[in-house]
């Protein structure tokens, strides 16, 4: 009688946190892509600067640039991963990463 029991709370206790984690994915795929949205506008926005700037302004947008890159990179690559983890399959991104790491 006390297996079922243990069994069934151990059950709810991961029903419980497929839950949350569920929750988290559906509450974090939007805020990922407006994030995804704003860098790449900022991105749009410095390129237009760095045709006009000055060598030393150029080094600052440089900079910011590649921060912008590879922010994006590491949102996209989270993007995917939520992808999946929410479909229950890895995304083809993913896949390719795998394979290369």
């Amino acid at each position: 009688m006390t297996d079922e029991t243990g069994t069934s709370g151990a059950n709810a206790e991961s029903r419980a946190s497929s839950m949350r984690r569920k929750s988290y994915i559906k509450e974090r795929l939007p805020a990922v892509a407006a994030e995804m949205k704003s860098l790449s506008d900022e991105r749009k926005e410095l390129l237009a600067k760095r045709k006009e700037a000055q060598p030393d302004e150029r080094k600052l947008i440089n900079r910011r640039w590649n921060f912008l890159v590879e922010r994006l990179e590491a949102l996209r690559t989270e993007r995917a991963a939520l992808i999946g983890e929410r479909d229950g399959m890895p995304s083809q991104l993913a896949k390719t990463r795998e394979k290369k790491n």
